[in-house]
């Protein structure tokens, strides 16, 4: 194979003129009158990823990522977008994700009715979002602060610094306001600030979105305000410990992106207990404006992943960068994301050509699949769009121009493929 980022692409000849005496051969052993119609409708069979599974997971042995999840990402060739949700122990995470993603009881994220938690690491289930045609990610993380675990802070670092760099929005959810203490919780976002150039963290940080709960309106200076007021009014207040890279200063500068929502009771007090019970709990009225609310601004105003140069992620670059992340990570380190996502792009850019190659030079060889297409040049026209449409989709380019010069070097290749071809069978003939 050519050197992918240093090719020289040579004038290529239009192959519908080329090698006649294979075409008529064809036309003169094969019945043209089956052909198939190859367009592709992409519909996502998320299979296990329907249902919740464990994702990456912590231990005294290490952090451990799930295999059997990461082939099934890998495995639905999209673009992705993902959302998380994180926040204290036992204030409901569980419960709105299930909210978001419509699931029941039975298939949704486990939901405690006691002071014990029930989710450990981070958990993942997937659907298709609505609007965009791609796989949306939701990450159900283990709740901050557990009283009952040691090491709290170090794993809660660890946990919180690899939901966030995996998001596209990252949601803190709160009990009915957002103090010092919440902030704390927050500290690793500082702690990934220092080690990031300006430009690198506003490329790589999310969208902060604070969900206040059980609350239906918010104040500033006893003055009824808008939810994304209140946020900013905090991140804006002066105090002694807002000096440069305290979390409010963080989110602040590198979190360009930021909301705030607020949720009431979803239901009476003495029934939150029961709420995990049921898939068709009796909900509030309000509450249910809230969630739309909050719902819509989510799958409306959300892109498709994107790395840092501005390409989009695929499922299966997402899991070469979950794993990166949790290597780093595990060693202690704080993830150096450009450097992560560039090695991330030669190692998908590489797979995706080898695959796509292959892919070509067996399905053109394939003469079942020769009488499907209608004759070897309909064959040949299908195939390399196929190829080229494969590579734009899933390869992550420099840029634009570089983009171009790998489907220049796909159609040269394809053509001397073709051309190999038809010589073999002129000369069987």
């Amino acid at each position: 194979m050519t050197l992918l980022f240093k090719i020289t692409v040579k004038a290529h000849v239009t192959v519908l003129n080329i090698f006649p005496a294979y075409q008529i051969l064809h036309n003169c052993v094969h019945d043209l009158g089956i052909k198939a119609n190859m367009s592709r409708e992409l519909k996502f069979q998320l299979g296990n990823l329907q249902k919740p599974q464990w994702f990456i997971r912590f231990s005294a042995n290490g952090i451990a990522v799930n295999e059997n999840v990461l082939n099934e990402l890998r495995r639905l060739e999209s673009h992705i977008v993902v959302f998380t949700v994180t926040g204290s122990l036992r204030t409901g995470k569980s419960w709105i994700l299930n909210q978001l993603a419509e699931c029941g009881v039975e298939n949704g994220f486990g939901v405690a009715d006691g002071q014990t938690a029930v989710t450990s690491g981070i958990w993942i289930l997937c659907r298709e979002h609505p609007i965009l045609k791609c796989v949306v990610v939701f990450l159900d993380t283990e709740g901050l602060h557990d009283p009952f675990k040691t090491n709290t802070e170090q794993e809660d670092n660890r946990l919180s610094t690899l939901s966030f760099l995996l998001s596209d929005k990252f949601i803190f959810n709160a009990k009915d306001k957002f103090d010092n203490n919440d902030l704390g919780k927050i500290g690793f976002i500082a702690m990934i600030s220092k080690k990031l150039q300006q430009r690198e963290a506003q490329e790589s940080f999310p969208e902060f979105i604070l969900l206040l709960r059980d609350v239906a309106r918010v104040k500033v200076n006893g003055k009824v305000v808008e939810p994304k007021e209140y946020l900013e009014n905090i991140l804006e207040s002066a105090g002694h410990d807002d000096c440069r890279f305290s979390p409010k200063w963080c989110i602040r500068e590198y979190c360009k992106k930021r909301a705030c929502f607020t949720l009431t009771l979803p239901t009476e007090f003495e029934d939150l207990a029961k709420l995990g019970e049921t898939d068709h709990p009796e909900l509030k009225a309000r509450f249910l404006e809230d969630k739309e609310k909050f719902k819509n601004h989510l799958f409306r105003n959300s892109d498709i992943k994107r790395l840092n140069n501005g390409s989009p992620c695929t499922t299966s670059a997402f899991c070469v960068y979950a794993r990166a992340l949790v290597a780093t990570v595990e060693e202690g380190a704080i993830p150096h994301v450009s450097s992560l996502q560039h090695r991330i792009a030669e190692e998908e850019n590489q797979r995706v050509w080898k695959e796509t190659t292959e892919l070509f030079r067996n399905s053109i060889r394939d003469d079942e699949k020769t009488n499907l297409y209608g004759s070897p040049t309909e064959r040949f026209k299908v195939l390399q769009k196929e190829g080229i449409e494969r590579i734009q989709n899933q390869m992550i380019p420099k840029s634009q121009q570089h983009m171009s010069e790998i489907v220049e070097e796909f159609k040269v290749f394809s053509e001397e493929e073709y051309k190999k071809l038809s010589t073999e069978k002129c000369r069987e003939f």
